[in-house]
C-alpha cells in the first residue's frame, strides 16, 4: 500500500506549528491572535494513509474537503475515506453519566434526557443533536436517568475505598480520579454491586513499549480472594482471553485478537455482561472486539470487581462506569425483542403490557389486568415489544457517527459544513449532530455487488 506523501509532511507541520506557537513564534502567514493547533489535532484515516489536520466539509457527490497545518486544503474521494477521528475539544459536549439511555435496533444507544414518550415515539433531549424525535417501532429498550443515578458506580474513588489481597500502597495510588498500579502483581478490588446484568466501562492507559498485560475479574467476592466462582478476562499483547474460573480450576471460553492493543496506549473498554443469557461482550474504542458464550449457567455470588497487573510496567485506571443493563437476549442486537412491552423495576417486580404514554415522570402501562401508572424513578428498565428486526438501509453514504462520551448513531449522511453533520435515518427521520461532540465519525462500506448485480 502506498503512503500518501502528505501525511508525513502534514503531521511534523502541526508538531512545529504547536511548538511554535507554545513559544510565541509567529509562523509566515498565520494570525498571531489564533490558535489553530487547536483545530488541526483530528486525523483523517483512508486507503492512503494518515492525514491530521482538520475536516472542512463534505459532500457526496465531491468528496471530502481536508485542511493540514500548511498544507492547502485537498479533495479526498469518498470511497477511500474509513474514518475520521476528532480530538476532544476545550469544551468538550458530554451527556452526564446518569441520563437516559435509548437503546435502538442494530445497535445504536442515544443519550440525553427523555422529554416525553407517546405510542408514535419518544422526545430526547441531547447536548450533540438537539431534540430527537426518535420513531417508537425503532426503539429496543430504555434505561431512565433516576433507575441509573441511584445504582451507578463512577470512579475509581479514594484508594481508602478499595482493598486488596496485598497491601494497597505502594503497588497502587490514587489521584485525581486515577488509579496507576507501579509493580507487577498488584492487586486491588472493589464491590460496586454488579449485577447479573450489567455494563462496565473503564479507560486503560499503558507504555507503548511496554504494551497491556493484566486481568479483569469480574463478579468476584473480597472474602474468597482469587478464589471462588468467577469470570477473567485477560487483556495481554493484541489479543483478549476470557476464562471461568472456579473452585478447583477454571475453563477457558475463548480468545480473540483485537490489534488495536499494539497500536494504541489508551484505550476505552465496554464490557457488557448477561448472567441469564450467559453472554459477555467485549468493544474497545466503541468497535466490538470479541462475545463469548457460557456453556453452562454461571452460579457465582459476588459482586466486586478486581485488577491484576502482570508486568512491572504501570498500568492507569481511570473514568470506570458500572451501570444495569436490560437482559437483551442471546441474538446480536438486532432481535423483535418480548411479545409485549416489559417495565423491570428496581426492586426487580416487574409488569407487562403495553406501554401507552411516558410523561411527567411516570409510565403508563396497559396490564391484563388494568391499567397501572409506574413512577419513573422506581424503573430499571423497559424493553419494548414490536421493535422492528429490518436489516438497516445499505447506501453508499452512510455513517456512524460515535458520541464522545458514549453512543452511536448511523445514518445515511447529506452534508457536512459548518462543524455540522447533517443526515437522516428511519429511527430519527432528519438529524444535525455536532461534529464538536463526537469522538469518531466513520464512513461504512458500500454494499458489494456479486455478479448478479443484486445487493447482498
Amino acid at each position: 500500500m502506498s503512503v500518501d506523501p502528505l501525511c508525513r509532511y502534514g503531521r511534523f507541520a502541526a508538531f512545529f506549528a504547536g511548538a511554535a506557537l507554545a513559544l510565541g513564534v509567529r509562523l509566515p502567514g498565520a494570525e498571531p491572535a489564533a490558535a489553530p493547533s487547536r483545530d488541526f489535532r483530528h486525523s483523517l484515516h483512508y486507503e492512503g494513509g494518515i492525514l491530521y489536520g482538520r475536516l472542512l466539509s463534505a459532500d457526496p457527490a465531491t468528496g471530502l474537503l481536508w485542511e493540514s497545518l500548511g498544507v492547502p486544503a485537498r479533495t479526498i474521494p469518498l470511497e477511500t475515506v474509513r474514518e475520521v477521528r476528532f480530538a476532544a475539544p476545550r469544551a468538550a459536549l458530554t451527556e452526564a453519566a446518569d441520563g437516559t439511555r435509548i437503546g435502538l435496533v442494530h445497535g445504536d444507544v442515544l443519550h440525553g434526557r427523555l422529554l416525553a414518550m407517546d405510542a408514535g415515539g419518544l422526545s430526547l433531549e441531547t447536548a450533540y443533536a438537539g431534540t430527537l424525535q426518535i420513531r417508537r417501532s425503532c426503539v429496543r429498550f430504555l434505561l431512565p436517568a433516576a433507575a441509573l443515578s441511584s445504582r451507578v458506580y463512577v470512579g475509581p474513588d479514594l484508594l481508602d475505598h478499595w482493598g486488596g489481597w496485598n497491601s494497597l500502597p505502594p503497588r497502587w495510588h490514587w489521584k485525581d480520579g486515577v488509579l496507576t498500579a507501579g509493580r507487577q502483581n498488584a492487586r486491588a478490588w472493589r464491590d460496586v454491586g454488579l449485577g447479573r446484568s450489567a455494563q462496565i466501562e473503564l479507560v486503560l492507559a499503558w507504555p507503548m513499549s511496554a504494551g497491556i498485560d493484566m486481568d479483569i475479574l469480574l463478579y468476584t467476592n473480597p472474602e474468597w480472594g482469587l478464589r471462588g466462582e468467577l469470570y477473567r478476562l485477560r487483556l495481554q499483547g493484541t489479543h483478549a482471553t476470557l476464562w471461568r474460573q472456579f473452585a478447583a480450576g477454571s475453563q477457558l471460553l475463548g480468545k480473540v485478537y483485537v490489534p488495536i492493543l499494539a497500536q494504541t496506549r489508551r484505550a476505552h473498554f465496554s464490557i457488557l455482561v448477561s448472567l441469564a443469557n450467559r453472554v459477555l461482550e467485549l468493544a474497545v474504542n466503541g468497535m466490538p472486539a470479541g462475545k463469548w458464550r457460557d456453556p453452562s449457567p454461571f452460579a457465582g455470588s459476588g459482586t466486586a470487581l478486581a485488577f491484576v497487573t502482570r508486568k512491572v510496567h504501570p498500568i492507569a485506571i481511570s473514568r470506570m462506569r458500572v451501570a444495569p443493563w436490560p437482559d437483551l437476549g442471546a441474538d446480536d442486537g438486532a432481535g423483535a425483542g418480548p411479545e409485549r412491552d416489559t417495565v423491570r423495576l428496581a426492586n426487580d417486580d416487574g409488569a407487562e403490557g403495553a406501554i401507552r404514554a411516558i410523561e411527567h415522570g411516570m409510565v403508563g402501562i396497559q396490564t391484563e389486568y388494568g391499567p397501572l401508572r409506574i413512577p419513573l424513578e422506581r424503573v430499571a428498565w423497559i424493553l419494548f415489544a414490536g421493535a422492528e428486526n429490518k436489516r438497516p438501509a445499505r447506501g453508499r453514504r452512510r455513517v456512524r457517527a460515535w458520541v464522545r462520551g458514549g453512543g452511536r448513531v448511523t445514518m445515511e449522511w447529506g452534508r457536512i459544513e459548518n462543524g455540522r453533520l447533517q443526515g437522516r435515518s428511519r429511527a430519527l427521520g432528519d438529524a444535525t449532530i455536532r461534529l464538536d461532540a463526537l469522538a469518531r465519525l466513520e464512513f461504512l462500506p458500500a454494499p458489494r455487488m456479486p455478479a448478479g448485480g443484486r445487493k447482498r
